[in-house]
């Protein structure tokens, strides 16, 4: 089973196959890939641009490019890996051989896409490689795409598995967004977007010593996280209640300057314009922005996707991916835009896994990382696209669940998966059958543990007429029992205690003549 996206953006639950050792690109059998039993796989912001249409992809597509797996098999040219091992998968498909992959160029490998030099799993125009939000799938060139997690921290990896599972995508893009910003010690920062990418980025910029931050979106939930959350002071900006005006003159009050150091966008060509109710589209809008408010000779980043075609972009300009940027203002200021492009995942994935094992790092909390089961997946779509905070990590097979003791939302027992949920076949607490539902439960005409009838309720239990296990007598109780009266077994007498009288008793108690 897996999720699928059909070319007008609706998802579903569907089956999906067991993968194959096939490259997609050109049918050619794969002997080094490996076939992962996905642990985790997240939903990426990036998704919502299929979710929404905006891509052109025209076929329906397995998705999923956030995943950490366990390897079950492994084709002949893998050396490396064995069944078993625990592996984070790094988003971009590369081959290790072409001269990007040899610089760590990952994102812009040139032997995984007919169409493009990049390859992503689960992806439009990305080279036809199943995504990863499914039970299963192929992971081809293992040795070099899989980072297998070490033995060595074996019993810590699902402690800390929902920051691990960050390491495929989101935690090496904000990375990267922040130091291609020069996002460095007493530097000043602002990020447009506060989605979990933008949420990285400015806990990562605390790490690395910035002075301030500032941070926008259009939803406040996502905005009170990042106040509550991170670990030094933030100045958010809901741009669904402000203008730019006003935007700047909080940073001239904070910095003296009505410019900041350097600039990230963690948005992309979905932006919303500042001052609107959140739902009006600014082509360009972040890039002009940042523009504005990132100081002569400094830097902006750009980790949000930007893409084409985009059937539902507007204007025909936008439609392919062409935008109104203020150019001449950043060329005039000296102004580099740099960090455009996928993130080459690779070049930064294990210094990010190594500060997660060793306790430097963790936003797992300030995420709202939540675990959920592949029949959730679409209501989590609806709800991340209305702008909910939080990063849903699908779990299908209920790893994350067993590991750290969560029960099934739908079932309610532990060890729990989608595809094998309890729920169907789950006992009911009141009657003890199987498939029961609370409007139509089998208790109503259940046995009594008391009296043994049907239909009988605590209240007027047929226990009252019951036979007494001590006088054999109905309607008997404890207090008041018959069989103080009954006939002693040993003397034939009634009401006969311990002080029997029959004439086998003990000398302590002499017959009664």
């Amino acid at each position: 089973m897996g999720i699928v996206c059909s070319p007008d953006g609706k998802m579903e639950v569907k089956d999906v196959g067991y993968p194959t050792f096939k490259n997609p690109v050109d049918g050619s059998e794969v002997r080094d890939g490996v076939i992962l039993k996905v642990i985790t796989s997240g939903i990426c912001g990036s998704d919502r641009h299929l979710q929404h249409g905006r891509t052109g992809e025209k076929n329906s597509i397995v998705l999923g490019h956030e995943i950490t797996g366990k390897v079950i098999e492994k084709g002949p040219g893998v050396n490396f890996l064995n069944e078993g091992d625990i592996v984070c998968v790094p988003f971009n498909v590369a081959c290790g051989h072409c001269v990007n992959c040899r610089q760590l160029k990952t994102s812009i490998c040139t032997n995984v896409n007919n169409e493009l030099d990049c390859g992503i799993y689960g992806y439009a125009m990305s080279g036809g490689w199943k995504g990863g939000q499914s039970e299963y799938v192929m992971v081809p060139f293992a040795d070099f795409n899989c980072i297998k997690l070490p033995d060595h921290f074996k019993d810590k990896i699902w402690d800390k598995m929902l920051d691990l599972a960050l390491v495929t995508d989101v935690l090496p893009t904000a990375y990267s967004g922040a130091l291609n910003a020069g996002v460095g010690l007493g530097k000043s920062v602002f990020i447009a977007g506060a989605g979990p990418v933008g949420l990285a980025c400015a806990y990562i910029s605390c790490l690395i010593g910035a002075s301030q931050i500032f941070i926008s979106d259009t939803t406040c939930e996502r905005l009170e996280r990042a106040k509550e959350h991170l670990p030094c002071q933030v100045h958010a900006f809901d741009i669904t209640k402000t203008d730019e005006k006003k935007i700047v003159k909080e940073i001239q009050k904070v910095l003296g300057t009505p410019y900041v150091d350097c600039g990230v966008d963690c948005v992309g060509y979905e932006s919303k314009k500042i001052g609107a109710d959140g739902k009006e589209q600014n082509k360009g809008g972040v890039l002009n922005f940042l523009g504005n408010i990132v100081k002569p000779g400094g830097l902006i980043s750009v980790p949000g996707v930007y893409l084409s075609p985009d059937p539902k972009g507007g204007d025909q300009d936008a439609q392919q991916g062409m935008f109104p940027i203020a150019f001449s203002q950043s060329w005039i200021k000296g102004i580099n835009i740099v960090g455009c492009g996928q993130t080459p995942v690779l070049k930064y994935a294990n210094d990010l896994m190594n500060a997660i094992l060793h306790g430097k790092l963790s936003v797992a909390k300030l995420l709202n990382v939540q675990a959920i089961t592949l029949d959730e997946v679409p209501k989590a779509f609806h709800e991340f696209d209305k702008g909910k905070s939080v990063k849903y990590i699908i779990d299908p097979h209920g790893y994350l669940r067993e590991k750290l003791g969560e029960s099934c939302s739908s079932c309610g027992q532990k060890n729990c998966s989608s595809s094998d949920c309890r729920s169907k076949n789950s006992i009911c607490s009141s009657c003890g059958q199987k498939n029961c539902s609370s409007s139509d439960c089998r208790s109503k005409n259940s046995i009594c543990s008391s009296c043994g009838q049907k239909d009988c309720s605590s209240s007027d239990c047929r226990s009252k007429s019951s036979i007494c296990s001590s006088c054999g007598q109905k309607d008997c109780s404890s207090s008041d029992c018959r069989s103080k009266s009954s006939n002693c077994s040993s003397c034939g007498q009634k009401d006969c205690s311990i002080e029997c009288r029959s004439s086998g008793s003990s000398s302590l108690y002499p017959k009664k003549s």
